[in-house]
């Protein structure tokens, strides 16, 4: 299974199952604090919650809370980062686009 989202999860998104379920379990596994939702459920279904729980990651970590994630972009690498996805994570930095 791939560390990365395939195509956008969230608001208005595309919201493959595969792509919600990875990004719910990477939002399990950052701190709440850290603007994590460790109680998360992990069912590959973009509903409500999973919605606001993206966009606690993104205000917490002082991004646009659009409550969508777009692959290789913005607050997404910062929740491969958080969660300890990104073992390869300067690579992914360095791919980066603004």
């Amino acid at each position: 299974s791939s560390s990365r989202i395939i195509q956008s999860v969230g608001t208005g998104g595309s919201n493959q199952s595969g792509d919600v379920k990875l990004v719910q379990q990477l939002l399990s596994q950052v701190a709440s604090g850290e603007g994590g939702s460790p109680n998360i459920l992990i069912d590959g279904i973009c509903g409500s919650g999973t919605i606001a729980a993206i966009k606690k990651f993104q205000s917490t970590n002082e991004c646009s809370p659009s409550g969508l994630f777009r692959p290789d972009k913005g607050s997404v690498i910062l929740l491969y980062l958080k969660s300890g996805a990104a073992s390869y994570s300067m690579r992914m930095v360095e791919e980066l686009e603004y």
